[in-house]
């Protein structure tokens, strides 16, 4: 190659290196109209496990890729556009293979061709969700107007909802952090779609995909389960709508019908998800008797763990961190005697792992953190823990309002 072509590509390399969340631009399609509609666009939250961790893309200048999927069955379409792309045999360097990199993360049977595609969409109109219906709830809007929202229960076994499913996970990699497919074949996996219902015309419905949560119930001695939920998806247009409220709300309370239940979980959540799950189980809990507020002072109770798990089948770590949650609510954080005790209440808790009491033997001093690197490790939990707590007591506030 030509140290001028090298000098050259140098000098201009930054114009063929672009974020690839913002080059991939997804829309749900409900007709041929929305594909020049940008209103309907919208980013993912991450690209890393396609495209690497600085998540970028190589080799193209003013790179967009459309990646559609259809309002209902969620069929898909990918296109690229580009003004300029790196030439390997000029430049001596290879530029990202765009198809081959997100091969794994398109909807089966993705096409490339908006005529075909355009095809594909007259189908929609016949969608209806696989399972049964097993909640409804509504959604008011800023505009007056009112929209109906439906939660099914498929089964892998209902005539196309394997198929449905294959293309509803493809969107776990750009909007769920350390996704996986999970193993379909598996009995154990439940699922949960949501849907916008609308009306059409001769009182037929169209249904909008809105996001979907599966679950995992693993066993537990001698009769019993353990609910874990485990993906949670609701797309970016649904979101800040109180959707994710409403729907794991709905599901644990789903799960309280069964008498076989031992508590339910959730697997490694963000904080976003753990922060809607502490206010709706702060919120379940706020009215039992050992969460009074003149009985909050007295410290963490077993009869809290008991009613808790008895009622809404938490477990004990859950149920603590909603008793420091309502007891940071009752707690004025600005006055140092009153946020005193609860900051020693909150650190007796932190500071077990490093008690031999706590373990029933003597621990080794080498590895011990010094009585200094102690403090600091405690104090610095603390203060993360009120960053998590402080939103969800506010929300529990204007919720109370």
């Amino acid at each position: 190659m030509a140290a001028g072509g090298l000098d050259a590509l140098k000098n201009n390399i930054d114009k063929y290196i672009c974020s690839a969340n913002d080059a991939v631009c997804f829309k749900m399609i409900q007709d041929t109209s929305d594909f020049e509609n940008e209103k309907k666009t919208f980013h993912p939250d991450m690209s890393h496990q396609i495209f690497g961790e600085k998540e970028q893309i190589f080799g193209y200048a003013d790179l967009r890729i459309d990646l559609f999927y259809s309002a209902t069955q969620l069929f898909g379409y990918l296109g690229m556009k580009y003004s300029e792309k790196i030439d390997p045999e000029k430049f001596g360097v290879e530029v990202d293979n765009i198809n081959k990199k997100m091969e794994e993360v398109l909807p089966p049977g993705c096409c490339q061709s908006l005529d075909e595609y355009s095809s594909h969409l007259q189908k929609d109109s016949d969608f209806h969700p696989h399972g049964e219906m097993v909640y409804q709830y509504n959604r008011t809007y800023k505009d007056g107007t009112e929209k109906v929202f439906e939660m099914f229960h498929p089964s892998i076994e209902d005539p196309g909802f394997r198929e449905y499913h294959g293309r509803m996970q493809t969107f776990l990699y750009w909007f769920v952090d350390a996704a996986s497919y999970i193993d379909i074949d598996d009995e154990k996996w439940e699922y949960y779609t949501i849907f916008e219902k609308r009306s059409r015309n001769c009182g037929e419905f169209t249904y909008l995909f809105v996001g979907y949560c599966t679950v995992y119930n693993f066993y537990a001695y001698p009769e019993h389960i353990r609910p874990r939920i485990s993906q949670f998806l609701i797309l970016p247009p649904y979101q800040r709508q109180g959707h994710a409220t409403e729907i794991l709300d709905a599901i644990q309370k789903l799960f309280l019908t069964r008498e076989n239940i031992r508590d339910i979980c959730v697997e490694d959540p963000s904080e976003n998800f753990q922060r809607i799950r502490d206010f709706i189980d702060c919120r379940n809990c706020i009215d039992f008797d050992c969460f009074q507020p003149e009985k909050l002072p007295n410290g963490f109770s077993k009869c809290m763990f008991e009613e808790c798990n008895k009622k809404l089948k938490l477990n004990a770590r859950q149920t603590r961190r909603i008793y420091e949650i309502l007891r940071l609510k009752n707690t004025d954080i600005l006055n140092e005697n009153s946020l005193q005790p609860y900051r020693l209440e909150v650190k007796r808790r932190l500071n077990q792992p490093f008690t031999a009491k706590q373990y029933g033997k003597k621990l080794d001093s080498s590895i011990m953190p010094s009585n200094d690197e102690r403090f600091n490790i405690l104090e610095s939990e603390f203060s993360r823990l009120l960053e998590e707590y402080l939103p969800v007591v506010e929300r529990l506030n204007k919720n109370a309002m």
